[in-house]
């Protein structure tokens, strides 16, 4: 194992401990630096556990709708990637019916808007005239309510399948 991977997989594993021994870590640092671990680690394995490309698509999707709404979402991600399967999945196993829901609706959408998105991510200049659009501007707005997973709700959930985490 190089020593790229084997940093990444340390640190992945560093913070899985950091679960079971006290203090508990804060959880909004944890959830962020575990993020950025399991985005490194991730890149670099092969294959991992649905539960874990479940996780790692909800908040990959909760990073961009924050970041930019849907139509950057659908830009960065792309339209019906397997991304947006994940996170569909991953919010149903988060027990977030209102964000699946509205993840599918705005996944119809970008699919109806899939030309004109591609052509939108094209440049800095056709994504600004996009942004100006305001077609996904609705279900944006509804996503500051439902697209949310708490800090303690991902951690609870790694904690719940660590063993699977473990293993990447």
């Amino acid at each position: 194992m190089g020593a790229k991977k084997q940093s990444a997989k340390k640190n992945l594993l560093t913070l899985l401990k950091a679960l079971e021994q006290g203090p508990a870590p804060d959880p909004d640092d944890w959830v962020e630096a575990f993020f950025v671990a399991l985005k490194t680690r991730i890149a670099e394995v092969d294959a991992a556990e649905e539960v874990v490309l479940f996780y790692l698509a909800t908040e990959l999707v909760e990073y961009e709708v924050n970041n930019g709404g849907f139509a950057q979402t659908f830009m960065n991600l792309g339209i019906e990637s397997q991304w947006e399967d994940w996170a569909i999945q991953g919010y149903a196993l988060f027990e977030k019916p209102q964000a699946r829901d509205l993840l599918v609706r705005a996944a119809a959408l970008g699919r109806k808007e899939q030309a004109r998105i591609e052509k939108a991510a094209e440049s800095l200049e056709s994504a600004s005239a996009y942004f100006k659009r305001k077609t996904f501007a609705a279900l944006d707005r509804e996503a500051g309510k439902a697209m949310f997973i708490s800090s303690a709700e991902r951690m609870e959930l790694v904690r719940k399948n660590q063993t699977f985490f473990a293993a990447l």
